[in-house]
This record gives structure tokens, sequence and C-alpha cells, in this order.
């Protein structure tokens, strides 16, 4: 329940500015210059994308957070999943990087960029458990996925499944998949570490 409130509230702020966008472009539509309409739109849509990353990048943060004390047996309060806060800049900052060199990788054929995503999808949890820089992490996790790269890939084409699997069951099933795929996550990234991961007693 916290991660799916989380992912909620992460929506919101992207949800507000989509709203002021689609009424100002339609108000603005038939009352100003087609040409200067043009740029509003696309300076509207770069506000979108700004609140977009903010508000995962914190969310983000604090997701990563509950999560690995999770996997290591601990029981954190609900409150954490918003407590991102202190990792926003290196998560904004890691998150471009992430997206800038994914797509150059994806111009080269598109394998070089899935090899990149594959490698690089450590990066975020490596910054929220030991406070390293956006490249550090993404330096790190390349080399801590390194002869597991495969494993990984199907690790995600299963997780596809199974996020499609809670969608189409009256898209309800959704909000058990979600933080199933997260915890799962994270159980690979203490792997990786060298770590057992276990839950919480009880859970």
């Amino acid at each position: 329940m916290p991660l799916i409130a989380a992912f909620v509230v992460a929506g919101i702020p992207a949800g507000v500015v989509y709203a002021l966008v689609v009424i100002m472009i339609q108000v603005g539509a038939s009352a100003i210059d087609p040409d200067v309409m043009g740029i509003i739109s696309s300076a509207l849509m770069g506000l979108l994308g700004l609140a977009v990353i903010l508000s995962q990048s914190w969310i983000m943060g604090g997701i990563n957070k509950f999560l690995l004390r999770v996997g290591r047996g601990e029981s954190p309060a609900l409150s954490e999943v918003f407590g991102g806060l202190p990792f926003l800049g290196r998560m904004v900052v890691g998150n471009l990087l992430f997206i800038i060199l994914y797509y150059l990788g994806a111009l080269l054929c598109v394998v070089p960029g899935v090899l990149f995503a594959l490698g690089c999808s450590q990066w975020s949890y490596l910054v929220v458990d030991k406070g390293m820089s956006p490249v550090d992490a993404l330096k790190a996790s390349w080399a801590m996925t390194m002869g597991h790269k495969m494993n990984i890939f199907v690790f995600f084409l299963l997780a596809f499944l199974v996020a499609l699997a809670g969608y189409l069951a009256c898209g309800v099933g959704i909000f058990v998949a979600i933080p199933i795929i997260q915890l799962a996550q994270v159980f690979i990234y203490l792997r990786l570490q060298g770590e057992q991961p276990r839950l919480p007693a009880g859970a």
C-alpha cells in the first residue's frame, strides 16, 4: 500500500501540470497566433516533462530507501516512501544521464541501448544505499552486472508479463503487480551485492 500511495502522489504534480497545459492550449488555440501558440505549447510541454522528472525522482529515492530496508528484513515506517528529498538532486541528474545515454545507445541499432539499460539498471539503488554520485553509480552498476545481464533481461521480460497480467485483471491487479516487481528488483540488487535478501518477520 505505501508503494501504491507513493506512485499516486508522484503522479499528482505531473497530472496538475498536464491539466493546465491542456486548458491553456485549448483556450489559446483560438485566441493566439498559431506560430506563437506552437512556441507556448512547446514551453508548456517542457514544463510538464520537468514536473514528471522532479516528482518521479523524489519518489524514487524514498521508494528505494523503503524497499532496501524491507529487503534486509526491517519494517520501515510507511512514511519513509516519501523521504526521498535528500536524494532528489542526484536522482534528477541520474535520471537525465540514464535517459540521454539510453537513447544515444538506442540510436545505434537498439542493442547498445538495451545493454546499457540492463547494465546500469542498479544505479538508483547505489545512490540511495551507498551515497554514490550519479556517474559513479552508473559505473558501479555496470561493473556489478557483468555476467548477469541476460538474467536481468529475463527478469524484466517476466516483470512485463506480471504487470500486463495485473493490468488485464480489470486494472486492479496492477496494484499487486507493482509492489511485487519493485521488491523483486531490490532482491536482485541485494544478491548482486552479495547479500541474502529476507522479508521482515511475519511478512
